[in-house]
């Protein structure tokens, strides 16, 4: 193998360590549009996060590419001093256009995927302005439920404060649906999936509501056997006295 092909070789290989990486950038941007799909993605915030990371890790590489490609470039004009000029010059020459071809391409697939990013980037905002007008329509209908006669026992229920703690993701979809004007404030938000969360429990909380009944209940007959046998203690040491 000539001093040419050598060169040439390690360049194709720094080619192609780059579209390996390229690929699995592109695998990552496959995953998430499948959550996009399959509407596991609730958090916009976390796919931003991710679609950023991606676009930092595609700079990067691209970086090691061109800091590779002109190691490769000091290395060959290093051994070239020990060659005849002309020969010399052919091979740099020959480098020269191997790497500039090499970076031509690789600047494509890396614009590429920086559209795909982009792309992505806009999917993820139409797919959670989408999820923003479901709940605004399921907020809606909730209401208009709540404003009818048979649901006025719910319009103006009897209201206890209190306090409640929040994981931060649950805060973060709070904050997001009353920034978008679906809720007022947080505490309307909070109070309308606590309320839908109870009506979602009925069925369960009614058991538990009956087997709590029946343990008053048993509390209450024990509470009176034991009142009676106390009672009828006190009336017997009191006819003895007599």
């Amino acid at each position: 193998m000539s001093m040419s092909e050598v060169w040439k070789s390690a360049i194709e290989k720094a080619l192609a360590d780059f579209n390996l990486k390229v690929q699995a950038l592109r695998e990552e941007i496959s995953k998430i549009e499948q959550e996009l799909e399959a509407k596991r993605a609730l958090q916009p915030s976390e796919l931003f996060a991710k679609i950023a990371a991606l676009r930092t890790e595609l700079r990067a590489c691209y970086v090691v590419l061109r800091n590779e490609l002109k190691s490769i470039f000091s290395s060959a004009k290093v051994e070239a001093r020990d060659m005849p000029h002309e020969e010399a010059h052919d091979l740099l020459d020959e480098l020269e256009d191997a790497i500039g071809e090499a970076m031509d391409s690789a600047e494509e697939l890396r614009e590429n995927l920086l559209g795909e990013l982009e792309e992505l980037r806009e999917k993820v905002k139409e797919s959670w302005r989408e999820s923003l007008r479901e709940i605004r329509k399921k907020v809606e209908v909730e209401r208009r439920l709540e404003a009818t006669p048979s649901g006025q026992r719910r319009v103006t229920p009897s209201v206890v404060i209190s306090s409640v703690r929040l994981p931060e993701a649950d805060l973060k979809i709070i904050d997001s649906l009353v920034e978008a004007g679906i809720f007022k404030s947080r505490n309307e938000a909070i109070a309308f999936f606590i309320h839908r969360g109870i009506e979602a429990s009925k069925d369960w909380l009614e058991k538990i509501n009956a087997t709590l009944e029946n343990i008053r209940k048993l509390q209450e007959e024990a509470k009176k056997e034991i009142m009676s046998m106390f009672g009828g203690r006190g009336e017997g040491g009191s006819n003895a006295h007599g």
